[in-house]
């Protein structure tokens, strides 16, 4: 999780909402962060993570540092 920094979430002035999702948990490879569950928004600049209890406690990564990502639906025993 060493690329995420602390953010404050605000989208620049050139950057656009793409899409938000609800309940997403994030993984560092096979290792789950302790960031449990929370409200990823993409933009067209950064992915942003915000924690769905504390609204203070907000991480993002810029795109350009994304190289893979994986969706893997919730299902019964997955934590």
């Amino acid at each position: 999780m060493d690329r995420f920094t602390w953010s404050n979430g605000l989208l620049e002035m050139n950057e656009t909402l793409v899409i938000q999702q609800r309940g997403v948990k994030l993984y560092d490879g096979e290792d789950k962060a302790k960031l449990d569950v929370g409200i990823a928004l993409l933009s067209t600049h950064q992915l942003i993570w915000r924690d769905l209890k504390n609204n203070e406690c907000c991480i993002a990564i810029p795109l350009s540092q994304i190289i893979y990502f994986e969706e893997q639906a919730a299902g019964i025993g997955k934590r």
